[in-house]
């Protein structure tokens, strides 16, 4: 059962193609399967494909599901954005912030001040990340060094400690920093 409720999750864009052939089954051969065992076979797969495509993306965690239930019921499921949110809540306004976008791109849309990142694309990144204290008022950064440039440059980053920077918080895999000294 675990298999067939895997495959429902996955492809529920299925039921109507499910619908649209159990119908055209049924009606093409109408003499063939006239039996109330079948009617009633029909029937019960029928709703439970119907209960199964729309319960089972809510409670899933994929971001396709989660968008999907979202679209369908318009009821938002941002858990996985929680940390963001709880993260953004402690910048003070219109200071610079030093980080990676590459896996954490939700926190410059989700600040709408994408002027106030320094971030890898830009040509000031690499001399802003030799010395931070001197450009930014934080700095953000993860626990994946493989992917987090500012974590490559900083590996003590994930336990708290990056000069002249003072550790905020954790919020989920994200560490925010405060420079002690504002010279900026």
């Amino acid at each position: 059962i675990e298999l067939f409720l895997n495959f429902t999750v996955v492809h529920q864009y299925f039921f109507l193609f499910f619908i649209a052939a159990a119908v055209s089954i049924r009606i093409h051969n109408h003499t063939y399967f006239q039996g109330t065992l079948f009617s009633a076979f029909f029937t019960l797969s029928v709703c439970i494909s119907l209960v199964l495509s729309f319960c089972l993306p809510c409670n899933h965690q994929g971001a396709e599901e989660q968008f999907f239930s979202y679209s369908l019921l318009r009821k938002p499921n941002n858990g996985n954005l929680d940390s963001y949110k709880s993260l953004l809540k402690r910048l003070k306004p219109k200071k610079k912030i030093l980080m990676d976008d590459a896996i954490n791109f939700p926190l410059v849309f989700m600040l709408n001040e994408p002027k106030r990142f320094i971030l890898p694309y830009e040509y000031e990144f690499d001399m802003v990340l030799s010395a931070p204290h001197h450009f930014v008022h934080y700095i953000i950064s993860s626990d994946l060094p493989s992917t987090d440039r500012v974590a490559a440059r900083y590996p003590l980053a994930s336990f708290g400690y990056i000069p002249e920077f003072s550790l905020v918080g954790q919020f989920g895999n994200l560490f925010l920093y405060e420079v002690a000294k504002d010279d900026n």
